[in-house]
């Protein structure tokens, strides 16, 4: 497969935000899938296991686990 970046700069689409791998939905974590896949992930990864999540009436719900949600 082969895999084509539109701008000079992959990733400038979020303008140098920090962007989360999603890492809860698979049994496997996403970068040892990216490894599989035969793709050296050659980022900085901070792995995100405690975080915040509100329902719909807003209340705040704190989040953590052992496993991280983002990579």
């Amino acid at each position: 497969m082969i895999v084509h970046e539109w701008h000079s700069q992959v990733g400038s689409r979020f303008h140098a935000d920090y962007q989360g791998l999603e890492n809860w939905s698979t049994a496997t974590d996403v970068l040892l899938d990216f490894q599989r896949a035969g793709i050296e992930p050659e980022f900085l990864a901070h792995p995100v296991r405690k975080g915040y999540g509100f329902d719909a009436e807003g209340t705040r719900h704190e989040l953590s686990s052992d496993r991280p949600f983002f990579i």
